[in-house]
């Protein structure tokens, strides 16, 4: 979907461009009444309509440019649900196990255990801490330097290797997830900045035009038409008709 400040623009681009269209043999010949006094001796009169038509097209040309860095922009957003939504569905079936595991082992060695494998009384809430504390006991799980003192009553037995299997693939699952994430934060930044800049350029070319046409509607002796092309001075890319709640 296209954003609002695109398409405000888009209205007073349309209205520049469609005002030189329908004007544009009147306001050349208007301005080629205006400069003709000044003509000196073997001197040709500007081509005003080629002109015109040249500025129009300039731009609709930076209009275009600025609508598709907004596409792209808009585009790149809807990608992100998609990755934020597999990243929290990936963190909950983690946040789930390492609650089973976590019990398995204070079940079987008590909290010694818990301590010997890092475990914490509490699971991180932060998507990436527990993506850390998650790795950081597999890694504990697969380490024989950590010793664990089966004390448990009940005869369980800590089956340290089973249960890095079973914390693996899901950790992987959410370290990818992750990453994902990253990379669609990093794009984003990357549209987001071209977007800005052809804001930027867009506004740079209008208020040029703009004003460009304003000046010869008037001296065209047309300002009831200079009016309806008048740059505002409050919104960037829009004509001051815009602000009056006319567009």
């Amino acid at each position: 979907m296209t954003s609002k400040q695109v398409v405000d623009r888009a209205r007073s681009s349309t209205r520049v461009t469609t005002t030189l269209d329908a004007n544009i043999h009147e306001l050349a010949a208007g301005l080629a009444a205006r400069f003709a006094p000044v003509l000196l001796p073997g001197e040709a009169m500007p081509d005003m309509t080629f002109f015109v038509a040249l500025a129009a097209r300039l731009l609709t040309r930076a209009h275009a440019q600025l609508d598709e860095a907004d596409r792209a922009h808009e585009a790149e957003l809807s990608d992100d649900p998609a990755a934020r939504a597999e990243r929290d569905d990936a963190a909950s079936e983690v946040r789930e196990t390492l609650t089973s595991l976590r019990s398995a082992v204070i079940s079987a060695g008590g909290s010694a255990a818990a301590r010997a494998l890092s475990v914490p009384s509490r699971l991180p809430s932060d998507t990436s801490s527990l993506e850390r504390y998650a790795a950081g006991f597999h890694s504990a799980l697969l380490d024989p330097t950590r010793v664990v003192v089966n004390t448990s009553r009940a005869g369980i037995v800590l089956d340290r290797r089973a249960m890095a299997a079973t914390l693996a693939p899901e950790l992987t699952r959410l370290q990818v997830a992750l990453k994902n994430v990253a990379k669609e934060a990093a794009e984003l930044g990357l549209t987001q900045t071209a977007k800005d800049k052809a804001i930027e350029a867009n506004d740079r070319t209008f208020t040029g035009v703009a004003n460009v046409i304003e000046g010869l509607l008037t001296l065209g002796n047309r300002e009831d038409l200079a009016a309806r092309v008048r740059p505002s001075r409050r919104r960037p890319g829009t004509i001051e008709l815009e602000d009056e709640g006319e567009g």
